[in-house]
């Protein structure tokens, strides 16, 4: 297993266990290009995460779709640690 889909395996573990919905969009072919790979919704807020390694670059289409979701109103970040997860939840 990759280190990012371990990543996203303990994001997603972690987002399960308090009260909002996660959903793991990586790898969806229903997404547009550059979407980030989860949203979880907590209390009405969205919150996209495009996860990365340490040393994982984000793609100028990455970049623009979490703009794009900034902008909507979400909070949409790029994280390389779950700790940066957990530092931008209520």
């Amino acid at each position: 297993m990759s280190r990012e889909r371990t990543m996203q395996t303990r994001v997603i573990n972690y987002l399960r266990t308090r009260p909002g919905k996660p959903l793991n969009i990586h790898g969806s072919q229903f997404m547009e290009a550059g979407t980030p790979d989860i949203l979880y919704v907590e209390d009405g807020q969205a919150y996209w995460f495009e996860l990365k390694t340490k040393t994982g670059r984000v793609a100028p289409i990455q970049q623009h779709r979490l703009e794009e979701w900034r902008a909507a109103g979400a909070v949409a970040i790029v994280a390389r640690t779950l700790e940066e997860v957990q530092e931008v939840l209520p």
